[in-house]
């Protein structure tokens, strides 16, 4: 509670008058700490192949930017020849398997992979670091401690890092000749919209992003390193590419002004901010907002 109550105090702290600035562009510092050596071997490897739900799942380690392990499961449509691919990233304290999760708090996710897959999607989930198998002998086993702790720039590198990840996962993909690599959306929750919000406006391989219950941490604090994660300064490069915001009127990380003032600085006008009833768990009915939304906007041809 501690935690959440500092995140909102921040966030409170921030004048929400901030307004879309589309031919701002993330500063050369920001884009040079994003960038990675493309020429790394991705040194894929298949671990498993299970049937889940009537699907195959398969579980694949590959090389991150800095030789980490990143570990993906990668889920594929019934009778899919090529399919679009969407890039799913979990929330803190959570992992890849949020994706799958049946039941309990947090298990939304299951909701929109199964209509994905429905809906003639695959799903690349992946482990952010320092979760799920990518916890390391020096990280928490409960990532929670960041935030109780207030250990914010080690949240900052946890999504930095991550986001460079997912450029990882994008080159894999154009590796495999059953996914579509001229067809890539992302979905992220909470941290993991956050990722995404870095991920989509840096890579354009990034076709369209849905990115829900995204904590709208303010790019002006005192501490001038944590303020780079900020989804404020990325924002505003996401408006030419369609981008739908799910937002909960009452999330405890974030007033309903705050998420419409991130909203507000994306730039161009195709974007969507969709605000839902309850709390951070957002719920199961917004996979067929997301989802519907998506074959609107990269449709499944």
């Amino acid at each position: 509670m501690k935690a959440k109550a500092a995140i909102l105090a921040l966030i409170l702290s921030f004048p929400l008058s901030i307004q879309a600035e589309p031919n701002s562009t993330p500063n050369n510092y920001l884009r040079s700490i994003l960038s990675y050596d493309r020429h790394w071997p991705l040194q894929a490897r298949s671990l498993e192949k299970v049937r889940v739900e009537g699907h195959l799942r398969e579980k694949i380690v590959i090389n991150g930017f800095d030789g980490e392990p990143i570990h993906l499961f990668l889920s594929l449509p019934r009778n899919a020849r090529k399919a679009p691919v969407v890039i799913a990233l979990h929330g803190i304290t959570e992992s890849k398997t949020q994706w799958w999760k049946r039941e309990g708090e947090y298990s939304f996710p299951s909701a929109h992979r199964r209509q994905l897959l429905r809906a003639g999607y695959a799903v690349l989930a992946l482990d952010a670091r320092a979760h799920g198998d990518r916890i390391l002998a020096h990280d928490f086993s409960d990532q929670s401690i960041y935030l109780q702790r207030g250990y914010f720039q080690g949240l900052r590198d946890i999504i930095l890092d991550s986001s460079r990840d997912v450029r990882r996962a994008l080159d894999w993909i154009a590796t495999r000749r059953d996914l579509d690599a001229d067809r890539i959306a992302l979905f992220g929750f909470s941290m993991g919209a956050n990722i995404g919000f870095i991920s989509s406006a840096i890579d354009e391989r990034i076709d369209a992003s849905v990115l829900m219950a995204a904590v709208p941490i303010p790019p002006q604090q005192e501490d001038g390193l944590t303020q780079l994660a900020s989804p404020f300064l990325f924002a505003p490069q996401l408006g030419h590419r369609p981008v739908l915001m799910i937002m909960a009127e009452e999330d405890s990380f974030y007033t309903p002004e705050a998420a419409r003032a991130l909203y507000r600085t994306i730039g161009g006008e195709n974007k969507s901010l969709v605000m839902v009833g309850g709390g951070h768990d957002l719920p199961r009915s917004t996979a067929r907002t997301a989802v519907q939304w998506l074959e609107t906007n990269l449709p499944n041809r």
